[in-house]
């Protein structure tokens, strides 16, 4: 492992989240991709958690969707047939070897399973409660954010740390990645003025 990664997975280890510059990770094009699928999706009204465990006000478009169907039952993960027509050229983007050789060195992930991938866009007064990343109370393993639109006020993310006696904030800016354990407790004041625009990829071994 080279210093870079070594230095990364002391840093994850020791906090449970790195902040990175997206820019070192993704080209102009793959920002592009990232960005314009957003735009391509249909959006939902969300006021509550997946897990029911938090208050929520933001609209949500899902690419890869482990949650209930209408029907009540849940998709299972990864068959084509669940997947939104753009998932494969944006996942493939979003975890290009470079990343990946980060998921490796840091979580032993070398090819992870897409769990849920999915569009958060957040306007003035809408926000997202306390939470952990997880389905059927079982966290995933890891969790990325995204920055896609850094024209907001408020907004911010919160992080709760692996004991919860720290809380780190940080406003997300455009092409900022933010890689987290998804057990870690976190979550987004109410934004008050413009458009917060990120994308989530949520991860197991």
């Amino acid at each position: 492992m080279n210093k870079l990664y070594a230095d990364l997975q002391h840093r994850f280890d020791a906090a449970g989240f790195l902040i990175l510059k997206g820019s070192e990770f993704y080209s102009d094009a793959q920002w592009e991709i990232i960005d314009g699928y957003s735009n391509q999706v249909s959006y939902e009204s969300v006021q509550k958690g997946l897990q029911k465990d938090s208050e929520y006000a933001a609209h949500v478009g899902r690419i890869v969707l482990d949650g209930p169907t209408p029907s009540g039952e849940y998709l299972q993960i990864n068959e084509p047939e669940n997947l939104a027509d753009c998932s494969t050229e944006l996942l493939w983007t979003i975890l290009n070897p470079r990343v990946l050789a980060v998921t490796s060195a840091i979580a032993s992930i070398d090819i992870p399973k897409v769990q849920r991938c999915q569009y958060n866009l957040l306007r003035s007064g809408d926000h997202i409660g306390k939470h952990i990343d997880a389905l059927h109370g079982i966290p995933y393993d890891l969790t990325f954010v995204l920055g896609l639109e850094g024209d907001y006020q408020g907004g911010i993310f919160q992080l709760y740390g692996q004991t919860n006696s720290e809380v780190f904030f940080h406003k997300i800016s455009e092409k900022d990645l933010i890689i987290f354990k998804s057990p870690l407790l976190h979550s987004v004041t109410k934004v008050s003025s413009g458009k917060r625009k990120t994308l989530c990829l949520f991860l197991k071994k």
